[in-house]
């Protein structure tokens, strides 16, 4: 029973931050000016759900549709430019040419959609039931250039996973995404690591890291996993 209990919670785990991470991506077509950063993490999460829920069989049958739902959400909301600046970082970025950085965040953003794709695929119906509560933001850290928003997400089984969220103004006023820390694990980070990792492990051949971006982060996550 042990054994089976830990497998339980590990897959839990596994499930967990890979939701945590698509909902740091996903977003509704169009958020209000007018609403806070907490109302506009609430309205992702929510659709969010609804989405994997109900489109998720489609990686068996249509990969491709569902590659399609997922960047047409994230694609206006998350500010992919800056991510993969971060995920490259100073170390790097400084060397690269505006064209590698576009190419960067192209296979970035489309690596994670995959795998993204492959994990939710994976979800039963259980696994959907969570209790999420989103909360208020502290109004004197509206005005800061980065505003964290604290989320609890409570399991079918009674595991509590603390969540932040990193949110920012766009010069449109929009809120958007750049980060999301699930448990203590800063996802930022984590997928500057690895890229670090990868430039050490490929004699610092950024044109290579960066092509081949999408089997990193796949062996990565699939050694970390095992």
């Amino acid at each position: 029973m042990g054994a089976l209990h830990r497998r339980k919670e590990g897959r839990s785990m596994k499930w967990l931050l890979s939701t945590s991470l698509v909902l740091w991506l996903l977003s509704p077509l169009a958020m209000a000016t007018e609403s806070g950063p907490e109302q506009v993490v609430r309205d992702i999460t929510d659709r969010m759900l609804v989405l994997l829920k109900e489109q998720r069989a489609l990686y068996h049958s249509d990969p491709e549709t569902l590659y399609r739902a997922l960047d047409e959400l994230l694609t206006p909301v998350v500010a992919f430019d800056a991510i993969a600046s971060s995920v490259v970082s100073a170390k790097y970025n400084r060397d690269a040419t505006p064209e590698q950085m576009q190419r960067f965040e192209g296979v970035f953003k489309r690596s994670l959609v995959e795998f993204y794709g492959k994990a939710i695929s994976q979800f039963d119906d259980s696994q959907f039931n969570i209790t999420i509560v989103v909360k208020p933001v502290d109004p004197g850290k509206l005005d800061k250039r980065r505003v964290p928003v604290d989320m609890d997400v409570t399991t079918a089984n009674g595991t509590l996973i603390p969540l932040t969220y990193t949110m920012f103004q766009d010069d449109n006023g929009n809120w958007k995404m750049r980060n999301v820390i699930v448990n203590g694990i800063n996802i930022g980070k984590l997928f500057r690591t690895q890229f670090d990792q990868a430039m050490q492990d490929n004699n610092k051949n950024l044109q290579y890291v960066i092509d081949n971006w999408g089997a990193i982060l796949s062996q990565s996550n699939e050694l970390q996993s095992s």
